[in-house]
């Protein structure tokens, strides 16, 4: 594997993402998605933690490098801003087309998730408020799983304020 490569997959923050992913998945099967719908549900989710990952590396390389994050690839020069910056925006632009192969509901609140997710990233994160993009896109999670199940039954609020208190907890 690339230096270039491996440099990607750790400033996406792969712990985090695969286990959003594999929640997200989980959730599809036990909701009764059939296996496409299961698969349209992990890859919009992938793709929209891949762009909040790479996204969160890009912007916050000056102050990793500042502080002597060896974790960071970009900070270490491991990977270019550049090349992470990139990787976010397709991945962010992937987002929102993937989750259109479910539902049109599902895929709006897949993009409010992503959006609100970026939101704290940039430039919420040190703010006072940096707690609503958690709750709103844990919180969005099942509402996307459930809606784009065929007929787009809504989400149980249960299911939406236990996920969006998850998200504020994180």
């Amino acid at each position: 594997m690339s230096s270039s490569v491996l440099g990607l997959v750790r400033a996406s923050h792969p712990e985090p993402a695969v286990a959003v992913t594999t929640v997200a998945g989980l959730l599809a099967w036990g909701a009764g998605h059939r296996p496409g719908g299961v698969v349209a549900v992990v890859l919009t989710v992938l793709a929209s933690q891949l762009a909040v990952g790479w996204s969160n590396d890009a912007l916050d390389a000056d102050r990793d490098a500042m502080v002597g994050r060896t974790d960071k690839p970009v900070a270490t020069g491991a990977v270019r801003r550049r090349t992470v910056g990139l990787a976010a925006m397709l991945a962010a632009l992937a987002t929102p087309a993937l989750a259109l192969t479910t539902t049109p509901a599902a895929a709006a609140w897949a993009t409010v998730g992503l959006l609100s997710a970026l939101l704290y990233d940039w430039p919420l994160k040190s703010t006072p408020v940096s707690v609503l993009p958690y709750a709103i896109s844990f919180g969005l999670l099942p509402a996307f799983v459930v809606l784009a199940l065929p007929g787009a039954p809504a989400p149980p609020v249960w299911l939406v304020a236990a996920a969006a208190s998850l998200g504020a907890g994180a």
